[in-house]
C-alpha cells in the first residue's frame, strides 16, 4: 500500500522531472487550516526539518492560516524540533470535562502557544532569516465583528449564504489580514479577489496574530486590536483561506504543500461545496503531498483526527487515538524519505486533484 500521494502543477512537474525535488528549489511552503488534522503532518514536518531542509540555506517563505500558521511558528523557532515536541504534547493532551465556552478555548489556546514558542520564542521566530513567517487572519466586518453570540451567528450564516453565490461576497463580512515578517516583499500579496491589508509581524504581535488566525467564530473569542494593524476584531484566517486559492509564487521555484488530504477547499465555507475548487493556475508551481485514501482508511476510526473527536470521544479515548495516529504517521515520513532518496518522485507525480483529467 502506498501511504503517500504526490500531486504537482505543471511548473512544479517540469522542474521535478528535470532536477528531482531539491531543497534549494523550495522557495515557499503552505500550511492549511484544519485543527487536529495537523497531526497527520507531524512526522513529515520532523523529516523536512531534520533531513530535507538542512541540505540548503535559501530563505523559505511560510504561508499559513489557523493551525498551519502554528506549525510554521514551530519552524521559525530557535529549536523547531523541540518546539514541535512541546506543541504536540500540549495539543494532544488537552482536556475538557464539559463543552467549553469560546473564552475557555481561547484561554487554553494561549497556553498552547506559550508552550509552542517557549521562553523568548516570539522574538526569534520573527527574525528567523531562513523561515519567514506569513500569517493569514481576517478582520471582521459588520455583524461578524460582534462578540454577541446571536449577532455573530446571524453574521456567519449570512456570510455562508453569500459565499454560495460568490466567494467575493466574503468581502462584505471579512477583510484579509496578512501579517508578514517582510510585509514589503512578501510573495503572497497578490490578493485582488478580496479586500485585504498587509501588516508587519513583530515579536510584540506574533502571539496576537497566531491567536487571531485560529479563532474560529463561535468556538473561540476574536482577537481585539492587533498591534501594527487597524483597529477591529480579528478572526480565523481559514474563513477566507482554509486551504488557499491565491497566487503563491511569481519567481521560479517550488511551493511545497504537505496537506492532510487531496481535498483543497479555498475557504472555510467551501468545505461542503465539492464543486468549489481552487484555480489550477494558482497551483502551477505547487507540489502537494497527501496521505493516500488507503492510509487514511487504516487509521483508528478510518479517518483523520478532527474537532469532532473532542465531542464524540472521552478525553482518554481521544488522547489514546491521537497518539496512535502519531505513531502510524511515521510511515508517511519514511515513505517520503525513500521516495526522495531513491529519486522516484518523478514517476509518482499525479495531476492536481482538482484538475480535469
Amino acid at each position: 500500500m502506498s501511504a503517500l500521494h504526490f500531486y504537482a502543477g505543471d511548473d512544479a512537474r517540469n522542474r521535478i522531472n528535470q532536477y528531482g525535488l531539491q531543497a534549494q528549489h523550495v522557495k515557499a511552503m503552505v500550511g492549511a487550516s484544519g485543527g487536529p488534522k495537523w497531526l497527520m503532518l507531524r512526522e513529515i514536518d520532523r523529516y523536512l526539518l531534520s533531513q530535507f531542509f538542512p541540505a540548503s540555506e535559501q530563505p523559505v517563505q511560510l504561508l499559513g492560516s489557523s493551525i498551519g500558521s502554528w506549525r510554521f511558528a514551530c519552524y521559525a523557532t530557535q529549536d523547531p524540533l523541540q518546539a514541535f515536541e512541546r506543541f504536540e504534547q500540549a495539543y494532544v493532551n488537552q482536556r475538557y470535562e464539559t463543552k467549553p465556552t469560546p473564552a475557555e478555548v481561547s484561554q487554553v489556546s494561549y497556553a498552547l502557544l506559550e508552550q509552542l514558542l517557549g521562553p523568548g520564542g516570539a522574538g526569534h521566530a520573527v527574525k528567523n532569516p531562513r523561515f519567514l513567517l506569513n500569517i493569514m487572519a481576517v478582520r471582521a466586518r459588520g455583524l461578524c465583528a460582534s462578540e454577541r453570540q446571536g449577532v455573530l451567528t446571524t453574521g456567519v450564516v449570512l456570510a455562508a449564504l453569500g459565499n454560495l453565490a460568490s466567494r467575493r461576497s466574503l468581502g462584505l463580512s471579512f477583510e484579509r489580514a496578512l501579517f508578514s515578517t517582510d510585509p514589503g516583499n512578501t510573495p503572497f500579496k497578490q490578493l485582488q479577489d478580496l479586500p485585504h491589508g498587509i501588516h508587519p509581524l513583530t515579536g510584540r504581535n506574533l502571539v496576537q496574530a497566531l491567536m487571531a488566525t485560529a479563532s474560529i467564530p463561535l468556538v473561540m473569542s476574536g482577537v481585539d486590536n492587533i498591534e501594527q494593524a487597524p483597529e477591529g476584531i480579528y478572526r480565523d484566517g481559514g474563513i477566507t483561506d482554509y486551504h488557499f486559492d491565491i497566487p503563491f509564487l511569481q519567481e521560479p521555484g517550488i511551493v511545497l504543500y504537505p496537506h492532510f488530504s487531496p481535498r483543497v477547499a479555498p475557504g472555510w465555507f467551501d468545505k461542503a461545496l465539492k464543486w468549489r475548487q481552487p484555480s489550477e493556475s494558482n497551483y502551477r508551481n505547487v507540489l502537494l503531498i497527501t496521505p493516500s485514501p488507503d492510509f487514511i482508511a487504516s487509521l483508528p476510526g478510518g479517518k483523520i483526527p478532527d474537532r469532532n473527536d473532542f465531542m464524540k470521544l472521552s478525553n482518554d479515548e481521544r488522547i489514546a487515538r491521537w497518539n496512535k495516529v502519531l505513531v502510524m504517521t511515521r510511515q508517511l515520513a519514511d515513505e517520503l524519505h525513500d521516495t526522495l532518496s531513491q529519486n522516484r518522485l518523478s514517476s509518482q507525480l499525479r495531476p492536481l486533484p482538482f484538475t480535469p483529467h
